[in-house]
């Protein structure tokens, strides 16, 4: 049976908020004799966040990692699609990493390197811990008994 892996998009939200509110801050210290521009500036900034945190939600629901019986396979697009296929025995790394907001939302980004080819085939940020987990673990045992077979 495959599973889908997506992505959680709500650390990328979180992320965006707080550049956002750094962002406001910053206008509102150094343009407090310009209320207009400060409201301009606001209103652009937050536009923009909430473009991009839309974005990141359409962006998460349209990542998918399927680990089948010989490959793994890493869908992503959303008005075009792009298909990696990436078969157990071209993997030569699989690893994550975690970044101080990952931790705190127990996420990480998989990263799966290939044999011979791209130095990252599959790159994916914020994918569920647990799922990290199992993806590594399904990758590490495919790859210990010589690939699928």
């Amino acid at each position: 049976m495959v599973k889908p892996f997506h992505p959680l998009p709500i650390v990328g939200a979180v992320r965006i908020v707080f550049i956002a509110g750094i962002f406001t801050l910053l206008f509102s210290l150094f343009i407090p004799l310009y209320e207009w521009l400060f409201l301009l500036l606001f209103i652009a900034v937050w536009a923009i966040a909430l473009i991009k945190i839309v974005l990141t939600f359409l962006r998460a629901q349209y990542q998918t990692i399927l680990l089948e019986e010989n490959n793994v396979t890493y869908i992503t697009g959303i008005l075009t699609r792009n298909r990696i296929v990436l078969p157990y025995q071209r993997i030569s790394e699989a690893s994550y990493n975690q970044g101080l907001v990952q931790r705190i939302f127990r996420v990480g980004t998989l990263r799966i390197d290939s044999a011979g080819g791209i130095p990252t085939a599959i790159y994916v940020a914020d994918i569920r811990f647990d799922d990290l987990n199992k993806i590594l673990d399904v990758i590490n045992r495919k790859i210990g008994s010589g690939g699928a077979r």
